[in-house]
């Protein structure tokens, strides 16, 4: 074969116009998911910041609880506060002093795709006939 034949190359001017366009549509959508995701994700971001604020208001009311314990406690004698009352006081106060956790915020989310293969479209990447 001297060269690639017109038929030939009539089909691949169709394919990578075909490409362009589903490259164009995918494109088009991965904006349109990436701006929705990003509208839930601040809507999760929200919650969170509320779920936030109630385990800081539970945080500071088990630390309330907490340090009312250890005022009992340090208001025992030493025996009492190394005999088995005292220890199981000390263990009931670090129950209720052990904080739960707030939630991190999930902030952004990057939705990636692959990058545009371009010598598909670049005609001079897939010639014609051979450099001879």
């Amino acid at each position: 074969m001297k060269n690639v034949p017109k038929k030939t190359q009539d089909e691949i001017i169709k394919c990578q116009a075909a490409y362009a366009d589903a490259w164009s549509a995918v494109n088009d959508e991965h904006e349109r998911v990436t701006e929705e995701v990003a509208k839930l994700v601040d809507s999760l971001d929200e919650k969170i910041g509320k779920l936030n604020v109630a385990i800081g208001t539970l945080n500071e009311l088990r630390q309330g609880v907490a340090d009312s314990i250890q005022e009992f406690i340090d208001d025992k004698s030493d025996n009492w506060r190394e005999g088995e009352r005292g220890t199981a006081y000390g263990e009931w106060q670090e129950a209720w002093g052990n904080e739960i956790e707030e939630v991190s915020e999930i902030g952004s989310v990057d939705i990636d795709l692959p990058e545009m293969v371009e010598d598909v479209l670049n005609d001079s990447d897939y010639p014609t006939e051979p450099a001879v």
